[in-house]
This record gives structure tokens, C-alpha cells and sequence, in this order.
């Protein structure tokens, strides 16, 4: 028997707010209100379920946490890579 999986992909600001409530050195955190901007506009979706943007060019400040938002995102399409291929094939 085939386990059955939701197709829709989960948002990025939805899963760093469910699962990564502690930064790399174990202290609180979340997305802050422009990064919350940022990835609404980057994974935007089109009708097919494929990202809008191929490429997102992010600039910020030094120890800001792009790498650390960057690692999320990657974490994220990694886990659900099959979730987005399902989908764009219904």
C-alpha cells in the first residue's frame, strides 16, 4: 500500500515558523519582517506549481542570516522536492 501525501507544497515562511525556532547557536529566533517579505515575493508560484524566479539574488549585511535562511530554503525544496514534482504533474 502506497502512503498518500499531500501534493502542495508547504511555504517557506510557514515551515521556519513551525521547525526552526532556534538559530544555529541554539537561541531563539524567527523570520524577521523584511526576510518574511522577501521569501513571499521569491517563492511565488505559477499555475504549472514552478517558482516565478529562477534565480533570487539576496543582499544583506554581514552576519544578518542569510546563510542561515538560505540553509531553510534549501532544506526545505530538498524535503518537498518530490511533493513539487507530484504536483506540477497533475
Amino acid at each position: 500500500m502506497k502512503n498518500e501525501v499531500n501534493p502542495a507544497p508547504v511555504g517557506v515562511i510557514e515551515f521556519c515558523d513551525r521547525y526552526v525556532t532556534l538559530n544555529e547557536k541554539g537561541k531563539p529566533w524567527s523570520l524577521s519582517k523584511h526576510q518574511r517579505k522577501v521569501l513571499s515575493l521569491a517563492f511565488r508560484f505559477n499555475s504549472l506549481a514552478k517558482l516565478l524566479y529562477r534565480l533570487i539574488l539576496w543582499s544583506e549585511p554581514k552576519k544578518s542570516g542569510k546563510t542561515f535562511v538560505a540553509r531553510m530554503c534549501v532544506d526545505l525544496v530538498g524535503d518537498n522536492a518530490r511533493l513539487y514534482r507530484d504536483y506540477r504533474r497533475r
